[in-house]
């Protein structure tokens, strides 16, 4: 069975316009690299170098039994607790505002 409007303008477009969906293909959006994709690849970068030169053990204690951790992992820990506070800080000073 064959369709009879085959080639046929569609409704709404032009005689003899171009058919809609065909022909020419839809043009993908470029992807921009952007400066917060640039410093978070290159912060990146830095973490995994810190991570490979501070690998030596070191006791940590904080009320708890003391603990042996490699240093990265002790200072990871110590910066990600001085996010949470500045996030918290910030988050009380917008609330007072």
């Amino acid at each position: 069975m064959t369709d009879p409007y085959a080639g046929q303008p569609g409704p709404g477009a032009p005689y003899g316009g171009p058919q809609p969906g065909g022909g020419v293909p839809a043009r993908q959006p470029k992807r921009r690299i952007n400066a917060r994709l640039i410093v978070g690849l290159v912060l990146l970068v830095l973490l995994i170098v810190f991570s490979a030169e501070n690998t030596r053990s070191v006791k940590m204690r904080l009320i708890g039994p003391e603990v042996h951790a490699p240093l990265f992992l002790a200072l990871l820990i110590a910066a990600l607790v001085g996010v949470l506070i500045g996030l918290v800080v910030r988050r009380r000073r917008r609330s007072k505002a």
